[in-house]
């Protein structure tokens, strides 16, 4: 996730879909304008027929989506008897 987040701070303050198609946010124009209907994508400037992502928008947007490991499943159990 850091080098994703390292990579956008060299991208503009506006991103293109296809810079975030590079960064493998969208797959594809049509899975953006999809996601973008479905309210399912960063906040975007529209300007005339283009779409432009604020970068702050898109890091916020990932940082929305990044998921730790449940804690609780992670724990280690043994057989071993407890001392009382």
């Amino acid at each position: 996730m850091n080098e994703l987040m390292e990579t956008i701070q060299k991208y503009p303050n506006l991103l293109s879909v296809k810079d975030l198609i590079d960064l493998g946010i969208f797959s594809s124009n049509d899975y953006a304008y999809e996601s973008r209907v479905k309210g399912n994508s960063p906040d975007y400037i529209k300007v005339g027929h283009k779409i432009l992502f604020p970068r702050e928008s898109v890091i916020q947007f990932l940082q929305n989506r990044f998921k730790k490991g449940d804690k609780s499943s992670n724990k280690v159990t043994t057989n071993e008897p407890t001392s009382t």
